[in-house]
């Protein structure tokens, strides 16, 4: 089952950088690098952001805004995440696969390609392309199949998956390797001739049903081997049987059905068309279980555990390395040191990389979770602050900056817009006649209050750092940039024929952000990191079942 994620083409206001309230007043420069989105447009704009009206470590700010600690130190959140650590402290079956899974990525990214050509029969391994057709399915109370929506490629072409492109959910890749299609049932797709009894018949249909419901232009499976007219009505295996495979059936079917309550209902069928036929062999079939992520693009599949029965017609074989001393450093160009913090003393280097793989998708995993906090966190705080009144000037300031920045939007894309108005409109996503400046104006007092919310909690709990720990703060930050342009813009030490030439790109960058952001901002987005891991633990955290 392919994966949620996929690339799409945007018009110009969904590729914005948008200026949401709810993320409090910074954009943080890390998620910026993280996307790869580094452009002098956008660095300033966000730059002025730093400067302030108001003292916020000084000011009286319970002249603005008052929170109760009672409250703000508790707030519940419900993740839609596969957790990847219990509470025990163990790593779940999701984390495991998921850690396999970056392996067999790895491997099939670094494959090569070979002679050979799809053969029947292979054994199927990390790196291979195997042809499929897959049929997915629970299981109910009497332990019959009930297909899902977009589950099965039955009345499609045959799949071509590379194991270990990461085309499908976590789980059903690594499923396939090491088998073989010589050692389960196999299947035979018929695009003509006629419907045979035992067959998985694939039909579109319309229907009007007995409660007034209709279905134009469905597509179904069909498993002529069952209980058809239990399900669909009766009469309807014998309608399709004999039917002629890809000509459509054109009279009405009129089928009768009768509830569980005893009640006999009327449904009609009509344009029902056979597109094709699946007849199987004697044996079992390859099945596997897999879960489908949270969150997942389907509301009804996310977290669902869900078998496919899997029918490998062909596959090709490429020349793929293993996982193995080898493959880390000579083909992925990792040293021993670089793994040095990962494992013990006696620790294999690829025991050490997969406890990198590990320790990388905790953090991702972390990363992750506080976003979804923070976004909780904020509507949270908004309900339950009392606003006695805010700062003028820092409510213009941020409007000010924000209209800036829909001002660069406008001048970029221009062409698109016969005004301003239109653009602002489009780029705060508001209605076409909506009022953009009393929306931008809300904006801003919704960042304003958050940055006092900030401020307030953080002075209220002592966390505000020293100055020491600000300078040590700033540093980390201000390296973590630096190490951003310098692989934005290959800046490596490899690349240059001195020291000096190096040292002097080094420096150049430097200046770069400097003058980009200047030194408050980076303090304040330092700050912001520093204390917002403390603010995330306020959080009761409950994951979606």
């Amino acid at each position: 089952m392919a994966n949620s994620k996929s690339n799409t083409v945007v018009n110009p206001a969904d590729s914005k950088r948008a200026i949401d309230g709810t993320k409090l007043f910074l954009i943080i420069f890390a998620v910026i690098a993280l996307i790869g989105i580094i452009t002098a447009a956008v660095f300033g704009v966000i730059a002025v952001a730093g400067k302030r009206t108001l003292d916020y470590e000084k000011a009286r700010l319970s002249k603005y805004i008052s929170i109760d600690p009672s409250e703000y130190k508790s707030f519940d959140v419900l993740l839609n995440l596969d957790r990847l650590v219990d509470d025990e402290g163990n790593d779940t079956e999701y984390f495991k696969l998921a850690v396999q899974n970056e392996i067999l990525k790895l491997l099939y990214s670094n494959r090569k390609a070979t002679d050979n050509k799809n053969k029947i029969g292979q054994t199927v391994k990390a790196g291979d392309t195997a042809n499929i057709y897959y049929y997915g399915y629970t299981l109910d109370e009497d332990g019959k199949k009930v297909p899902f929506s977009g589950g099965s490629n039955f009345s499609d072409k045959v799949t071509s998956l590379g194991i270990g492109s990461g085309s499908m959910i976590v789980g059903f890749e690594l499923a396939l390797v090491g088998k073989n299609s010589n050692d389960y049932r196999t299947m035979t797709k018929h695009t003509e001739g006629t419907v045979q009894d035992g067959q998985l018949v694939t039909i579109t249909y319309t229907a009007a049903y007995f409660d007034g419901g209709v279905e134009k232009d469905a597509t179904t499976t069909v498993d002529l081997s069952e209980d058809v007219d239990a399900k669909w009505g009766e009469g309807f295996k014998d309608y399709l049987l004999g039917a002629t495979i890809g000509a459509t059936i054109s009279e009405n079917l009129t089928v009768d059905r009768t509830g569980s309550d005893g009640i006999t209902r009327t449904d009609v069928y009509s344009s029902v068309k056979v597109v094709s036929a699946i007849e199987f062999s004697e044996g079992e079939p390859l099945t596997i279980d897999v879960t489908f992520p949270r969150p997942y693009s389907s509301a009804d599949l996310e977290g669902k555990a869900v078998k496919f029965d899997i029918y490998i017609v062909t596959s090709v074989s490429y020349d793929t390395p293993e996982f193995n001393d080898g493959f880390i450093t000579e083909t992925l160009g990792v040293k021993a040191e670089d793994l040095a913090e990962y494992g013990d003393e006696n620790s294999s280097l690829t025991e050490k990389y997969t406890e990198k793989i590990r320790a990388d998708l905790l953090e991702e995993h972390r990363l992750e979770v506080n976003s979804l906090i923070e976004t909780e966190m904020w509507e949270y705080y908004h309900r339950i602050v009392k606003v006695r009144k805010l700062p003028k000037a820092e409510v213009k300031l941020f409007y000010d900056n924000y209209e800036a920045e829909i001002n660069n939007y406008y001048s970029q894309y221009s062409s698109y817009y016969s005004s301003f108005d239109q653009a602002a409109r489009d780029y705060l996503q508001i209605g076409s006649t909506a009022d953009w400046q009393e929306a931008l104006t809300e904006k801003a007092e919704q960042a304003v209050t958050e940055k006092l919310i900030f401020y307030y909690i953080a002075r209220n709990e002592g966390l505000m750092p020293d100055e020491q720990t600000k300078g040590v703060i700033y540093d980390e930050l201000f390296d973590e940039m630096l190490d951003a342009y310098l692989e934005q813009y290959q800046v490596d030490r490899d690349n240059y024929d001195t020291e000096e030439e190096y040292n002097k790109q080094v420096e150049y960058y430097k200046s770069v952000i400097l003058t980009q952001y200047g030194e408050d901002y980076i303090t304040e987005n330092a700050l912001f990191e520093y204390i917002m891991d403390t603010l995330v633990t306020y959080a009761n955290i409950k994951y979606a079942e």
